[in-house]
């Protein structure tokens, strides 16, 4: 056979895009050969994650570099650079840019210490100072070998884009400063976001750009032997994709990052999923709909990236998927009461901290969560969701995700529930997402590192690990609780109160009265009951979807009966089902819902909450409990009234440390002030 030689195809910039489809069918036939020759190429699942300068001034700076763990990413995207019509390119926070790419600013450095230098403004004349360039996002990143890419454009900056790549000149230079910004900066490659093309004019424009682009890089990477990567964010609203020449840009990129979010939100009147994997309508407005639109136009599975958005979209007053939405004004329908400090389009920390005051929903046709309350809905991905759109990367054979943005996740005590959910998703590729064992396994919040890799992926060592239906199974009866206990972080308690953590050898410690040993304080964590049968004395439940149990208002009717049934296993390894064994949910008549600071002022019943925290005056919970005798404790949760104890409560703050003199409440709405953000932080009572 003969042998045939792969190599890049080299194209007449001057030529209009139109006019090189007649070379590239003729091409395409070479490279199909090109992929069967290298058929046996192991495709690898990457993780890009963006990440904005913004995470420096929120919540005190707590998704600062040096507490964020890039070895769960291959990618971090810096976002993002601006531009000008002329082709400059330069920083969009001169004083952020510099402290989160290079580290904080050293005031003292010895005489002979090296500067970094960033760029600033168009002129290209880069601003110098020395840095504990250790604890910047780019050492860090590469110390664990995970690439780092500069983006430039984004939603605020992409209307320079249309003039500048319709001049030959400014092209030039633009493709230019893409090479200095690597250089200077140690990037490893470059990500183009404009949004969007308009036009046909736009779309041959863009390509020609993107195409010199990958010339200058080409070249570095020759003069450096290296090699510099090329992205673009692509459209995947039906009215946009064909502004795109996504058929020839298969040939010059490297990745498509599809923006397979913002499918709905409240600039529209009715509810819907803001990312939504799969429609119910014909709108094509899906995860799916967008990879097939890219697939059908010929562009490679393994270069197709999707979204996982890790924040949400609120609209005030529906609560399902169709329902009208109360507007504020034409254009708005978000809950600005709920999310007030988010705009209506909160990050997954906010959601997660609220998550026991709402009630949630999951939409099985959509794979979508909702979580609502008395205001409105917010529609977002959870652990689950995030689980089943890497399943379904992993299912299409696509190239990865794209994380929309680092940070979003990150909970105070540093935990990432929805990076941990993808990770654990692609280190286990066998494991349902729905199954008891996937959460079990989130739960122990296993550190995935990515040792060893030449090249910055997540090698996905265990797809092939057989999973059996012991592993999806508890050793006693699978309940949970609400339970007052101490540790060190909301993620620490919540172990130290779960089986896993008795595994381990973890004592939990209850503080009913708010009281922990040092360095711990209490909170509300959902907890793990003690099992009283073991595993011969309890039937094998189906697995269903996984939601995290809320405290709910005070039933108005009995609960409805719900039925456990059995997985199809063999008889003698399991108990048989009998039809007539239902279980039934009973609420104690000796128990109420109240108001209190914490369990033990709760207790003496004061306060009634058969509606939920709403009833609750500001700073205090609705707590789940039987009721006592006991004189209740002061009701006051202002600072100078203290106690001694200590316990988890909301408190408003331009930063975390302000929000840490616990003097102004959040309010059982979660409001504060414009400027201001709610915070869980520790207060005395």
């Amino acid at each position: 056979m003969k042998e045939i030689k792969c190599k890049k195809l080299s194209l007449d910039q001057q030529q209009h895009p139109s006019q090189w489809r007649r070379a590239l069918f003729s091409a395409a036939m070479a490279l199909s050969h090109c992929a069967l020759a290298d058929q046996t190429r192991q495709i690898r699942i990457r993780a890009t994650a963006y990440y904005h300068p913004a995470k420096y001034y929120e919540r005190g700076g707590l998704a600062k570099p040096e507490n964020i763990d890039f070895t769960k990413i291959s990618r971090v995207n810096y976002a993002s650079f601006q531009l000008d019509e002329s082709g400059g390119i330069w920083g969009t926070d001169a004083n952020a840019d510099a402290q989160i790419l290079y580290g904080p600013i050293n005031w003292n450095p010895p005489p002979d210490a090296a500067k970094s230098c960033y760029f600033t403004s168009a002129d290209d004349v880069p601003a110098c100072q020395v840095h504990d360039i250790e604890k910047g996002l780019i050492r860090s990143a590469h110390s664990v070998g995970t690439r780092v890419y500069a983006t430039i454009g984004g939603s605020d900056f992409s209307e320079p884009f249309s003039a500048m790549a319709a001049a030959t000149a400014s092209r030039e230079e633009f493709a230019k400063r893409c090479v200095h910004i690597i250089q200077n900066y140690g990037f490893d490659g470059i990500d183009i976001d404009w949004r969007f093309p308009k036009d046909p004019i736009d779309m041959a424009n863009y390509s020609l750009l993107l195409s010199q682009i990958r010339d200058k890089l080409d070249a570095l990477g020759e003069e450096q032997s290296n090699t510099y990567g090329l992205t673009a964010t692509m459209p995947c609203m039906p009215d946009q994709i064909p502004n795109v020449d996504a058929f020839f840009l298969d040939l010059i990129l490297d990745e498509f990052n599809l923006l397979s979010v913002d499918f709905h939100g409240p600039w529209e009147t009715k509810v819907g999923a803001s990312a939504p994997l799969y429609d119910k309508s014909d709108k094509h407005m899906s995860v799916d709909s967008c990879v097939s639109a890219y697939l059908d136009v010929g562009v490679s599975r393994e270069k197709i990236k999707i979204a996982l958005p890790f924040y949400g979209q609120s609209f005030a007053g529906g609560f399902a998927i169709g329902q009208q939405a109360k507007c504020n004004w034409a254009g708005d329908c978000s809950d600005t009461v709920t999310w007030q400090q988010d705009g209506g389009a909160p990050n997954y920390y906010n959601i997660y901290s609220k998550l026991p005051n709402l009630n949630v929903t999951f939409d099985n046709e959509t794979i979508a969560t909702f979580a609502f309350g008395d205001a409105g809905v917010v529609s977002y991905d959870d652990e689950r969701s995030i689980c089943l759109k890497t399943e379904y990367v992993i299912q299409q054979d696509l190239g990865g995700v794209l994380i929309m943005e680092l940070g979003g996740d990150l909970l105070g005590e540093l935990s990432t529930p929805l990076l941990d959910a993808m990770n654990l998703k692609l280190l286990n590729r066998n494991l349902p997402c729905d199954s008891n064992a996937f959460m079990e396994s989130l739960l122990r919040q296993e550190h995935i590192a990515h040792e060893g890799r030449d090249d910055p992926i997540i090698d996905n060592a265990l797809e092939d690990k057989e999973v059996s239906a012991a592993d999806f199974l508890y050793t006693g009866e699978v309940k949970q609780e609400y339970r007052y206990t101490c540790g060190f972080g909301e993620g620490d308690a919540r172990r130290k109160c779960s089986r896993l953590g008795w595994q381990e050898g973890l004592e939990e410690t209850e503080c009913t009265t708010g009281q922990c040993p040092d360095g711990q304080i209490c909170f509300l964590s959902l907890c793990d009951v003690v099992p009283t049968k073991t595993i011969q004395d309890v039937l094998l439940e189906s697995l269903t979807p996984f939601s995290k149990p809320l405290p709910k208002g005070k039933p108005k009717r009995k609960p409805p009966k719900m039925t456990i049934t059995t997985m199809s296993i063999p008889l003698d390894e399991a108990v048989q089902d009998d039809p007539d064994d239902k279980a039934e949910l009973l609420l104690d008549d000796k128990m109420s819902f109240s108001c209190g600071v914490n369990f033990e002022h709760a207790e003496s019943c004061g306060q009634p909450c058969p509606n939920g925290i709403g009833d609750c005056p500001a700073g205090q919970f609705c707590f789940w409990l039987e009721c006592k005798n006991a004189a209740p404790a002061p009701a006051s949760s202002d600072a100078s009234v203290s106690s001694g104890v200590t316990v988890s409560q909301y408190k408003c703050g331009s930063t975390r440390d302000e929000a840490l003199t616990c003097s102004e409440d959040c309010g059982s709405s979660w409001q504060c002030p414009e400027g201001k953000d709610c915070y869980l932080v520790p207060c005395s009572i």
